[in-house]
């Protein structure tokens, strides 16, 4: 039997603003093995719908997580993300993740291969890698795992009230 996700508690989300640039990029430093996205790149998801910066915040600490991310259409693109070291592994990645999934019919990222803590984060919450794309990353190169989750679509709306046996014949031997 699984163990229910436990959440950290004091967490709140909020929209990237420029002043957060400078932290997100020292802990990309932190977190991605020293790479980092320069700071224009970074900026260019947080100008304007639908380029988006999530940013999760600790009560009394400030931020501890962020997500890039970008709504093609009616799927989400995930662009990047990052947990303070300390915080990993206590579900702030999943609550980050989680109202995204929500906001179109599907969700995609592309994950180093050298990065199991995010092939591990997305398979947690239901996405599936569906295709290896070979030397995807160029400094250093490395393979990108594809990542995908789609919403099943809903159900139609039916009238039948299910199996019944009243006025069928059954079948002969």
């Amino acid at each position: 039997m699984m163990k229910p996700k436990v959440f950290e508690e004091g967490v709140s989300h909020r929209q990237g603003i420029d002043l957060d640039l400078e932290w997100v990029q020292d802990l990309q430093l932190r977190t991605h093995q020293g790479r980092t996205m320069p700071i224009a790149s970074i900026k260019s998801y947080t100008e304007g719908f639908p380029r988006q910066m999530l940013i999760s915040e600790k009560e009394k600490e400030g931020p501890i997580g962020y997500l890039l991310y970008v709504i093609l259409g009616t799927n989400v693109k995930i662009i990047d993300m990052a947990v303070e070291p300390y915080y990993q592994r206590r579900g702030i990645g999943t609550m980050m993740l989680l109202p995204l999934m929500a906001k179109g019919e599907g969700c995609s990222s592309i994950i180093r291969d050298t990065c199991l803590e995010g092939q591990l984060l997305f398979r947690s919450v239901g996405f599936q890698c569906i295709q290896i794309l070979k030397g995807y990353f160029r400094s250093p190169m490395e393979d990108g795992y594809y990542f995908l989750k789609e919403k099943a679509p809903p159900l139609p709306p039916t009238k039948d009230k299910g199996p019944t046996t009243k006025g069928r014949k059954r079948p002969k031997k």
